[in-house]
């Protein structure tokens, strides 16, 4: 894989987003507004949140290594690790809602303090502690601790301790169906058992709004009662600061080692500068399929019943990276040239998979899009392909073809007649964005990459540098592309959960940003979506 470390003293400040948060205006904010600062806690506002103690940092440190030994030592070492996390973490979170002190490192209370195991004790009724830590070559990050909720006059009283960490991918599909808002809980239903969800996962916050969006995800997840042990780290231009390349090797590391990552938007310059983050990552762990649902949430708009999946081919066509200039006399790039790149293979993986999707998840059509009149070739080949394995399909999936633009004029003309649509990365590329704004906008478009080993979910539009640092970035993207997560790792019915809340949130309590016709800021419309949950 493809990576560029820029020369020494030199930034990318006048590059632009690969795509901008459309449709959420406001005044110009400096560029890149969130980097360089830890992911506060919701509510927190822009000030720098706290770098932590050095007895915190030590502490995780002697936890990592009890839990790094083996044979029965280690066994040992790893069970009094969890209990002394377990006291550690609950340490924090008295049901008083004070902070205790940080114990000292004989177990004993430290600065006059009780000891850590009547603290723990005494913690068992806080909020759930998310735990958010870094690794070598990333970077250093606060614990968030969102605030705990009240329910029926009462504290929310939840163990502190983490269950066993699940192990492995599901091969469950992503998207699973939403359901229509009329079914959405009322305020006076009683709350649903919060659900025991822990899995290891990599967070990367983004550049410009990224952090915003990201930290209200997190709160929202809190609220579900979902619980991922994160292992935050960089990208885009925030880690061009930090390490000095757009994707340093800690940040594949992480992805390697957990299979799973929640991504916020990565600010790729236009024209010159390095190459995007968001193809290097796919292109890098093999995510050979992209998926975007699209679906109509917001009353009023043109079109009230699109309901469609967009699934791309994600790691071939025209984005392979094969695009380079030629000096031709006094001219350096007098000549251009871009190479796409089929294979038989790969035409195959992602056709099979959408018909798949299809069958999963009880759709009813897949439209392969494509442009064989005049890309006879490569467009030629996926064509073929498509035809072959739709064979299989007979009388399970229906299917249809469509040359492109065709089908961009179909989608504006009718969108009802589209279900599942397959197509090459450009064209998937741009009729997904199309789809989008049939519903609201890229402010509402999830997207999911998904290969055999790794899955990376985020939020479809780009890093919005205008309006970073001032909280009106419209949170829903990430929050669908983290429903889509837990759909990935079957976890399907918070997953929807969490998109019920969302809708209701919009349509019935008429919480909006910007972007949506609404005034609500971001960490508004994430407390206006916990709340429903």
């Amino acid at each position: 894989m493809w990576r560029q470390a820029p020369a020494p003293h030199t930034r990318a400040h006048n590059s632009a987003p690969d795509r901008g948060h459309r449709g959420a205006t406001g005044g110009r904010a400096p560029a890149h507004a969130g980097r360089g600062r830890r992911l506060a806690a919701l509510g927190e506002g822009p000030e720098r949140a706290s770098h932590g103690t050095h007895a915190v940092r030590q502490h995780h440190r002697r936890v990592a290594q009890g839990t790094r030994a083996g044979g029965e030592l280690g066994v040992a070492r790893r069970a009094a690790a969890h209990r002394a996390s377990v006291a550690w973490h609950c340490a924090f979170a008295r049901p008083d809602g004070k902070r205790d002190p940080v114990p000292g490192d004989d177990g004993k209370a430290g600065n006059g303090t009780r000891p850590a195991p009547e603290r723990a004790a005494d913690a068992r009724g806080a909020g759930r502690w998310r735990t958010i830590r870094a690794h070598s070559g990333g970077i250093g990050v606060q614990a968030i601790q969102d605030a705990r909720r009240r329910r029926h006059g009462g504290a929310d009283r939840r163990h502190c301790g983490r269950a066993e960490r699940s192990r492995g991918l599901s091969d469950r599909g992503v998207g699973r169906g939403w359901r229509p808002v009329d079914r959405a809980h009322q305020g006076d239903e009683k709350p649903h058992a919060r659900i025991a969800v822990t899995r290891e996962a990599t967070l990367i916050a983004g550049d410009g709004i990224g952090p915003e969006i990201t930290t209200a995800t997190l709160h929202v997840l809190d609220a579900l009662g979902v619980a991922f042990d994160w292992d935050e780290q960089y990208g885009g231009m925030s880690a061009v600061d930090r390490a000095g390349t757009p994707l340093p090797d800690a940040t594949l590391d992480s992805i390697r080692r957990t299979g799973l990552a929640l991504k916020g938007p990565l600010t790729t310059p236009v024209g010159d500068g390095y190459r995007s983050v968001n193809v290097a990552l796919r292109q890098e762990f093999e995510l050979y399929a992209n998926v975007r649902p699209v679906k109509s949430i917001v009353p009023g708009g043109r079109y009230t019943n699109v309901d469609l999946v967009v699934i791309r081919e994600n790691t071939e066509g025209m984005y392979v990276g094969f695009d380079r200039t030629f000096k031709v006399g006094n001219d350096p790039k007098a000549l251009a040239q871009a190479m796409s790149v089929m294979t038989r293979d790969g035409c195959r993986r992602i056709v099979r998979y959408a018909f798949e999707y299809a069958r999963r998840n009880d759709r009813r059509k897949v439209t392969v899009v494509h442009k064989a009149n005049i890309l006879k070739a490569t467009s030629g080949l996926f064509l073929e392909t498509a035809k072959l394995i739709a064979k299989e399909y007979e009388g399970q999936i229906a299917s249809d073809e469509k040359i492109v633009d065709n089908a961009a004029m179909q989608l504006v003309i009718n969108p009802a007649q589209f279900d599942v649509i397959v197509t090459t990365n450009l064209f998937g590329d741009i009729l997904s964005d199309e789809a989008s704004g049939l519903v609201g906008g890229l402010g509402l478009a999830p997207g999911a990459n998904i290969g055999e080993h790794a899955a990376i979910f985020e939020a479809v539009h780009g890093s919005a540098p205008d309006i970073a640092g001032q909280g009106i970035a419209n949170p829903s993207a990430q929050l669908l592309a983290a429903a889509m997560m837990l759909d990935h790792i079957g976890e399907v019915a918070p997953a929807v959960r969490l998109r019920r809340a969302l809708e209701t949130a919009i349509v019935k309590d008429n919480v909006r940003t910007k972007d949506l016709g609404g005034s609500a800021a971001t960490t508004e419309f994430a407390r206006a979506v916990a709340r429903r949950l």
